[in-house]
């Protein structure tokens, strides 16, 4: 995996400088006119030629490395720090010391592509060293796993550490059983679009910031009611908003709905709402097949203050009044 040929490899030699400005010529012979490029796009490439390109197109806003369908070359990145302008990245999933794209501080979407089945967990290294490296400025995260065979643990990616996590979105995942939320509770929306999981109020329960959660074409393996769970949860956080849930071609939860009356659904509308979608108004996934995505924002780096001013603490005789 990590065997690159020995004439890919960047020496820190005059001889070595010379040759790689040679290979980066044969690749890309207008090296000169892409100094001032904001916006690369590039297949297969030598490992020369890449650290060429992270050496002189400094003004890069966008850089998108295809991954390439056959041998794999797996790229190191370690000089990626060069292009400080980066603000929009994709990379092959397979790739060396992918902690250097921490570095970016004006990086805003990063995306792993990758083309082969995937046997194992082996893509979790690098998303999961880049999860923890900017666990206080990841805002949105999605995964695709169309190319993953065996079943996604969602503890290892290490997301409940994410204090700016608010947009999650899973697609075409097949989900271990959780007893604790994966997610941290600082999540907004979750989105499952035709993934199976054995307890949905497992992954959701505490989650009193979730606005929104959408099961869009997924199957929930555990038997019994999928709705008063959610209520109940619902009931008893202390929660800010209710839960709009929104869902497609699901049988058991179309007749728990129709089991509610006007006044049940009027009663729970202060802790749970929910809509149908057809099929066209989900909408089509705009995930590409086995990728993964993030998005970063301002550092989140603290607990909120959730101490109430002393003026706005209700007096005993306010309590009693109230009983």
């Amino acid at each position: 995996m990590n065997n690159i040929p020995k004439s890919q490899k960047a020496e820190d030699s005059p001889r070595s400088s010379r040759l790689s400005r040679q290979v980066l010529r044969k690749h890309l012979p207008k090296i000169d006119a892409m100094r001032e490029q904001r916006s690369l796009t590039i297949g297969s490439v030598s490992q020369a030629a890449l650290d060429d390109i992270f050496m002189n197109c400094r003004q890069l806003e966008v850089l998108v490395l295809c991954d390439i369908i056959g041998p794999v070359t797996v790229y190191d990145i370690r000089n990626i720090g060069n292009c400080k302008m980066l603000k929009a990245l994709l990379l092959p999933m397979e790739i060396k010391n992918p902690v250097a794209i921490c570095s970016l501080t004006n990086l805003t979407h990063l995306t792993f592509q990758r083309q082969d089945v995937w046997p194992e967990m082996d893509w979790l290294s690098t998303v999961k060293d880049i999860v923890y490296a900017k666990r206080y400025d990841l805002q949105a995260f999605s995964f695709d796993g169309s190319r993953q065979v065996s079943p996604v643990n969602l503890h290892q990616l290490q997301l409940a550490k994410c204090t700016a996590l608010t947009d999650l979105r899973l697609t075409n995942c097949k989900l271990t059983d959780v007893a604790d939320p994966p997610f941290p509770y600082s999540c907004q929306r979750i989105c499952f679009r035709q993934c199976s999981m054995v307890n949905l109020h497992n992954l959701i329960k505490n989650h009193s910031l979730l606005v929104k959660l959408e099961l869009l074409d997924c199957q929930v393996l555990s038997e019994g009611p999928l709705l008063a769970p959610i209520l109940n949860i619902r009931r008893l956080l202390p929660v800010f908003s209710q839960l709009f849930l929104t869902f497609t071609k699901s049988t058991r939860l179309r007749s728990e709905c129709t089991k509610w009356t006007q006044n049940d659904v009027k009663a729970f509308s202060k802790w749970l709402q929910i809509q149908e979608l057809s099929p066209q108004q989900a909408g089509i996934c705009k995930q590409a097949p086995g990728s993964v995505s993030m998005k970063f924002t301002r550092s989140i780096n603290y607990m909120p203050n959730l101490q109430l001013p002393e003026e706005s603490i209700p007096s005993a005789a306010d309590i009693v009044k109230d009983l």
